[in-house]
């Protein structure tokens, strides 16, 4: 745990700021591809955001106050308090590590209020790094999508013989063409021939 009593606690994250700031202005680094700086910006500054993060972390434990006689769910009055526990925590900019006390009783589990404070969870991933998309993936799950063709199955397909039609497979849709009428002629009228319509022969 970083002491921040010479300062406001954040110069380990100071040096690493620095130090990115530098190799930026190196006329060395005038010489990197756009692809390059990004590489080195993203390992660079979420090693530098993680950084922030662990020193405030370790901030917070040095203000932490000592609260005696807590009382857990289970009754049981915790009248002793213990430094330097320890526990790892892994974010979305890497893993830190939180200090806090314990409050402590014989026959009874620890009762650790930064935790409460902080609202870390029971496990190792923050709340953050479970929000991530890729941690609600299925196991086993291709991270490429099927690509689906718009072509119907065959009927000696793999995917025709699954279905549970008996017979061959029918198809979806049917042309329904009504049949060609015969054409009638007008009777004649008092012996005369019917009038002969445009695009007729005689």
């Amino acid at each position: 745990m970083q002491d921040g009593s010479n300062g406001d606690g954040f110069e380990r994250s100071r040096q690493r700021f620095e130090a990115l700031v530098s190799s930026l202005a190196d006329p060395a680094a005038g010489e990197a591809t756009h692809t390059q700086l990004e590489d080195r910006l993203a390992v660079s500054g979420r090693e530098l955001i993680r950084s922030l993060r662990q020193d405030h972390l370790d901030l917070r434990a040095g203000r932490e106050d000592r609260s005696p006689d807590v009382t857990g769910a289970d009754g049981l009055v915790r009248t002793r308090v213990e430094n330097g526990h320890e526990r790892d925590l892994a974010t979305v900019f890497g893993t830190v590590r939180v200090t806090r006390m314990a409050n402590r009783a014989r026959q009874a589990i620890n009762l650790y209020l930064g935790d409460a404070v902080l609202n870390l969870p029971d496990g190792k991933h923050s709340h953050g790094l479970r929000r991530w998309p890729w941690r609600r993936r299925p196991a086993g799950r291709s991270r490429t999508p099927r690509r689906r063709s718009n072509v119907p199955p065959g009927p000696g397909s793999a995917s025709a013989r699954s279905r549970n039609s008996p017979g061959p497979l029918q198809p979806t849709w049917r042309l329904h063409l009504r049949p060609a009428q015969p054409v009638r002629r007008a009777a004649p009228l008092d012996g005369q021939p019917p009038p002969v319509g445009r695009g007729s022969s005689s």
